[in-house]
């Protein structure tokens, strides 16, 4: 009887430690999955903050012509394995007004809104070929600074500052330098050939600044355009 009792009892307590064994196992395979869960959760949000953007421009586009005359310019760049860069991130030929991380989009939406109606589309000529010295090795072809481009300029900047719009010293007017960039992160060893490049472009192109826009980059999105001198239309 005795026998029969404590062979009952180490059965009791085998089973046990079976059942402990086996809760314990699938607990940490639980943990396990959630880790999982999570890490692969933290791995999409880095990517996902990898897409979004980086920042907000705007632009000044330009007549098809001119703009045609630019493109030119970035295929043969391209064509060359140069300077792929504003074609990889889709951008358009421009002028840059304003950029910055922390603008409201709607906020800048209604301030161009009522500011584009009241000008002209602005006559451009690009006459000579410039080079920003950064890390991103830009070319560019710098516009004549006409007093109509700079009033323009001057205009727009007055109208942000008025709503309170934070304006990054390069581009307030006193030390904006207008240009359209043509080329981006051109090796070093490669800057030569790409001025000769440009300067099969027969200088000066000339046109005229069309459109006003915000875009987000990278890669560029237009979030709004309008017509210079043309009625906002719903």
């Amino acid at each position: 009887m005795e026998l029969k009792t404590t062979k009952a009892v180490r059965d009791r307590i085998l089973k046990s430690t079976l059942y402990i064994s086996v809760t314990v196992h699938l607990f940490t395979i639980s943990v396990s999955w959630v880790a999982f869960f999570w890490s692969f959760c933290l791995v999409c949000l880095f990517f996902q903050l990898g897409a979004m953007s980086q920042g907000y421009a705007i632009e000044l586009y330009f007549d098809p012509a001119l703009e045609n005359q630019v493109l030119k310019a970035w295929n043969v760049l391209a064509r060359r394995q140069i300077s792929t860069q504003l074609i990889e991130i889709e951008s358009r030929p421009h002028i840059t007004l304003f950029s910055s991380p922390y603008f409201d989009p709607s906020k800048l939406e209604n301030i161009v809104k009522n500011f584009s109606p009241k000008q002209e589309s602005l006559p451009l000529s690009f006459g000579s070929i410039g080079c920003l010295p950064s890390d991103d090795n830009v070319l560019f072809l710098a516009p004549t600074p006409t007093l109509s481009l700079l009033q323009f300029h001057s205009q727009l900047f007055d109208a942000m500052k008025k709503e309170g719009i934070e304006i990054a010293e390069e581009h307030r007017p006193d030390t904006w330098i207008p240009y359209c960039p043509v080329a981006e992160e051109v090796p070093k060893t490669r800057m030569g050939e790409a001025f000769t490049v440009l300067r099969d472009l027969k200088l000066p192109v000339a046109g005229y600044a069309m459109e006003i826009a915000l875009v987000e980059y990278p890669p560029v999105r237009e979030v709004f355009s309008f017509v210079l001198g043309e009625p906002w239309r719903n």
